[in-house]
């Protein structure tokens, strides 16, 4: 933990000031005091800030992996079918996508029937955000990112049979 000096502004340690760059894409990370004999700590665990310090440095809920974009590319690792959540019975089709631009890995959802057949392994997908700011959405446990487009076609097009996919 790095212990803040009170003041009208006060400075961030080195350490806090990359978390606040890089997990959260904070570009100028600098804190104001509400008073000038406020005084506290903030506790880094884990590369997270505490749920106190959060609310004082106005951030969102939790960092997203698209290091503050709206959209990120990716590689398609593997589809997946997810259990709906009770009371709904239902394989929710998902695909596990690797972002290209920090390497991690998280599950995108795949809108509308059929969709998954547009989708191949090694296909490289357009992921948004799935609606509700880094929450699941529905009874899809886990998933807060969906499927936009696939090698730069839109799912949406090939659904609608407008576009075909690109032949490689």
């Amino acid at each position: 933990s790095a212990r803040v000096s009170s003041g009208p502004w006060l400075s961030l340690s080195s350490r806090l000031r990359k978390v606040l760059e890089k997990e959260w894409a904070v570009a100028n990370p600098v804190v104001f005091a509400l008073d000038a004999s406020l005084r506290f700590t903030v506790a880094l665990s884990a590369g997270l800030i505490s749920s106190t310090t959060r609310g004082i440095l106005a951030l969102p809920s939790r960092p997203t992996p698209f290091g503050g974009s709206s959209h990120a590319k990716g590689i398609v690792v593997e589809k997946i079918g997810i259990e709906a959540k009770q009371p709904n019975s239902a394989i929710r089709k998902a695909v596990r996508v690797q972002l290209i631009k920090n390497g991690k890995r998280i599950a995108a959802f795949v809108p509308r029937d059929g969709c998954l057949n547009f989708i191949e392994e090694n296909d490289e997908v357009l992921v948004s955000g799935f609606g509700r700011s880094g929450h699941a959405v529905g009874d899809i446990p886990g998933v807060r990112f969906k499927v936009v487009k696939v090698a730069s076609v839109s799912l949406l097009a090939l659904y609608k049979e407008k576009k075909e996919k690109p032949r490689v």
